[in-house]
């Protein structure tokens, strides 16, 4: 089963329309919601369009803002082209398990041999829609960046007021969890201004994994006293804003005020580890050229904790500084030829 490609991805989380408003809590789609049910992200039409977008990047980048354009030309685009088709919002919907029945893809040769799992589960989109809206029209523009094979693979249907958009034999949850769908509700409801918002919320099999992670003797410092925290969090949020203040906060609402401190102190020895770094890069080393860059805007990302909640509030200049930081080094790689894939031209030949 061919995977959706993250820049797609990317780009369907800003396709929505500035004519709706949606109060919180976030009104997730219908029967979305199961006992695998890891991530949730969604796009708030209330708070995102453009203009907030292009206003965002102009605070973010200043003078560097132009670096932005390309981007923002191919938002303005499909958002006009989603919007005519009928789109007011969207939400992603991932999962820890394949949910996927297609026996020629998942099961090999041998009938008794294990399921071949793929390298990521793919997630499931959902659009809100507004009444007469053109799904065949909303599937042109969803699709229009895929390639022709992955494009096969894909299925539109429409549920009343939503389009849901999977991959070919994708199934939905098995039994919808209600105590889960309220859980994911009750993280959107904390960061209701977010233009765009992510609830992360660790089912039994992904906590298996994050503390497996964390007992490995090669992990760092930072993974073993954190992964321990967070897999047993209530839920952790990442919430974007956009506009005259952007800024990007992540949260993580722990089990209690002892979780809280223990994560806060977690983050800030790993901050002081880089800090060290930084100052001592030593002889050579990718520390030895970023480290000058990345040592004023450490302290822009200290823990504020707050009973059993933790947050990193990203913005003002440490946001801007490493917005900046990150687009200098993006312009500095080569371009690349139209559909060329890098590293794949023969020595001598011409691109």
């Amino acid at each position: 089963m061919a995977k959706m490609k993250l820049s797609t991805a990317m780009t369907l989380l800003v396709i929505l329309a500035a004519k709706a408003s949606f109060a919180a809590p976030v009104d997730l789609p219908p029967d979305s919601i199961g006992a695998d049910t890891v991530f949730v992200i969604h796009a708030d039409a209330e708070h995102l369009s453009p203009g907030l977008l292009r206003t965002a990047a102009g605070v973010v980048l200043g003078d560097n803002v132009e670096r932005a354009n390309d981007f923002i030309s191919t938002f303005q685009d499909r958002y006009d082209k989603a919007t005519k088709a009928g789109v007011t919002s969207i939400t992603i919907v991932g999962t820890s398990s394949q949910r996927m029945a297609d026996a020629e893809n998942q099961l090999g040769a041998d009938p008794n041999a294990e399921p071949r799992r793929q390298s990521m589960n793919p997630p499931v989109i959902y659009y809100h829609l507004k009444a007469g809206a053109d799904v065949k029209a909303l599937e042109k523009v969803m699709t229009q960046d895929l390639p022709e094979k992955q494009r096969a693979d894909v299925r539109f249907e429409q549920m009343d007021n939503w389009a849901v958009m999977h991959q070919k034999n994708q199934t939905p949850p098995e039994k919808v969890d209600a105590d889960r769908t309220r859980a994911f509700a009750d993280a959107f409801a904390t960061i209701p201004d977010a233009a765009i918002g992510l609830a992360f919320i660790p089912d039994a099999k992904t906590k298996t994994e994050m503390n497996k992670a964390a007992g490995r003797e090669e992990s760092p410092k930072f993974m073993k006293d954190a992964l321990p925290v967070l897999s047993g969090s209530k839920w952790l949020t990442l919430a974007i804003a956009l506009g005259n203040d952007p800024g990007i906060k992540l949260s993580a609402t722990t089990a209690d005020a002892k979780s809280a401190k223990a994560l806060t102190d977690a983050a800030n020895g790993e901050l002081d580890d880089l800090k060290d770094k930084a100052a001592n890069p030593g002889q050579g080393g990718p520390m030895a050229f970023i480290g000058p860059m990345i040592a004023p805007l450490l302290d822009g990302l200290r823990p504020i904790s707050n009973g059993n909640a933790v947050s990193v509030n990203l913005k003002g200049q440490p946001l801007n500084s490493i917005a900046n930081l990150i687009s200098t080094i993006s312009a500095m790689r080569p371009p690349q030829p139209p559909n060329a894939t890098p590293g794949t031209a023969k020595p001598g030949a011409k691109e």
